[in-house]
């Protein structure tokens, strides 16, 4: 019998471990190491990838997996303790000494951070495009390059990707594709289904939704991909605790029903403040003057454009500052995707260690501030919004 995505969310990782003992909700294996009767049972453990130390692997962990390979459509999944712990490894699965990259200018800062001085330092060279013009990512390949990687809405100014151009044009050079799916989210969109290597996903943000956890995934189709991603984690031992797998599966059971109210009051939002006399321009693809609108409709889940809105008003940290403090509803925090509407300011968080000519090269200056829509009422922050404006 064919189940519906909600359903099967409901029930999908509730694998039975042991015994006869049924639990509604998982249990979860708050241990480091399992007991085993004999070497014979250690090695038959071994091969059939069973729970012999949490550090290798763990019940939590793999039930978490499990959901995320369902969500992302793929074959295996990694959970890591953080989205930059699955970052840095996904980047070193593909990538060695002596190798190109080719990401999007318009990543998230700590990704930029991490190609442009961690990988340089291990001589794996990056060059930053506007994949936004597809031929000027052709022309930057080179003999060397190995991958492509980019987001498919970019944070915070919600520059959409044509991820259909991109992995034609990787097909055409034998390249990799990494896609950070974070903003997205499966419930938008797959990347695997497009032919995407790799995907991300900061599990902190919208699939947990409840800022109690930080944590990460990669999921993938390849084989060989997913054994030197696991080889990495195990060796980086970036490994997601059992408490904090547990708390994730449970935040990912009910995501399609907080994300969905998101992304409606994103629509919203965005359309309020366009409206708004003191706000000089809006960031949402669900409004018609966004130039990748009619691109986001095509590629992501119908009626959905992201839960993330992002404004501008003046080029000033002062402004800025006095408007984050006439919020009354509304909180700050260097973070997006949970039940509760947060803001944050791009230039003092997700970009804050990119120097500020680079940011302005992609259209990221002071006078921006980033909204992660939350569950709540959609009039109630929108009035939040507006008397906060107005009192500048």
């Amino acid at each position: 019998m064919s189940k519906s995505l909600e359903t099967e969310l409901v029930n999908i990782g509730n694998k039975k471990i042991e015994g006869d003992i049924y639990p509604e909700a998982s249990a979860i294996y708050q241990t480091s190491s399992f007991v085993l009767k004999d070497l014979d049972e250690l090695y038959q453990k071994y091969d059939d990838e069973d729970f012999t130390y949490s550090r290798l692997s763990n019940p939590n962990r793999s039930q978490l997996g499990d959901v995320m390979s369902f969500l992302e459509k793929g074959n295996r999944s990694l959970i890591f303790s953080s989205g930059m712990g699955a970052i840095t490894t996904a980047l070193f699965t593909v990538l060695k000494s002596g190798d190109h990259a080719i990401c999007n200018s318009k990543l998230y800062g700590e990704t930029t951070i991490l190609l442009k001085e961690i990988l340089n330092e291990y001589g794996i060279e990056s060059d930053f495009i506007d994949f936004d013009n597809t031929e000027e990512v052709r022309n930057k390949i080179k003999p060397n390059t190995k991958l492509l990687y980019t987001e498919i809405i970019s944070n915070p100014l919600t520059s959409v990707v044509d991820i259909i151009q991109i992995v034609k044009l990787a097909k055409e050079h034998n390249l990799r594709v990494i896609v950070d799916n974070t903003f997205t989210t499966p419930f938008l969109i797959s990347p695997l289904e497009y032919g995407v290597d790799i995907v991300i996903n900061s599990l902190t943000k919208s699939l947990n939704g409840h800022f109690d956890v930080t944590a990460g995934s990669l999921t993938m189709k390849n084989e060989d991909l997913f054994k030197r991603a696991e080889k990495l984690l195990v060796l980086f031992g970036a490994i997601l605790d059992p408490n904090s797998a547990w708390l994730t599966l449970r935040g990912i059971r009910t995501a399609n029903l907080r994300i969905e109210k998101q992304n409606q009051n994103a629509i919203k939002i965005a359309q309020a403040l366009s409206e708004h006399p003191k706000v000089t321009k809006v960031f949402h693809p669900s409004l018609l003057s966004h130039p990748q609108h009619d691109l986001a409709k095509r590629i992501l889940a119908e009626g959905n454009f992201g839960a993330i809105v992002s404004f501008e008003i003046d080029d000033s940290y002062e402004v800025m500052n006095s408007l984050i403090k006439n919020f009354k509803l509304i909180k700050y925090a260097n973070t997006l995707g949970g039940y509760k509407t947060t803001v944050s300011h791009p230039c003092s968080s997700s970009h804050y260690g990119v120097e500020d000519a680079e940011r302005r090269k992609v259209g990221i200056h002071n006078g921006i501030l980033r909204i992660s829509c939350g569950i709540e009422n959609a009039k109630d922050l929108i009035d939040d919004l507006t008397q906060a404006i107005d009192c500048l």
